[in-house]
């Protein structure tokens, strides 16, 4: 959705059709190349994300039985040199 808005909102300003409403018609195709393929392990630093955090949550509740404090992550990343 947000990426949609995106293109909405570059089409009026690469056209200069402010105030104009600008519709996309958007399909699927079949023939996505990137749909059926298995998401790769990468080990390590991931990308993260919700679900990420929902593992992350998960795993720490079954080992401490406490959730994780918020931002420890970062915190630790930053003491070993990964952020400046």
């Amino acid at each position: 959705a947000s990426y949609l808005r995106f293109l909405t909102r570059n089409f009026q300003e690469s056209f200069k059709m402010y105030g104009m409403e600008v519709r996309l018609a958007v399909k699927k195709s079949a023939e996505n190349p990137y749909h059926d393929k298995e998401k790769i392990n990468r080990g390590g630093m991931g990308l993260g994300g919700r679900e990420a955090r929902k593992k992350r949550m998960i795993t720490e509740l079954k080992s401490h039985g406490k959730p994780p404090k918020k931002g420890t992550r970062r915190r630790m990343q930053r003491a070993r040199g990964r952020y400046s």
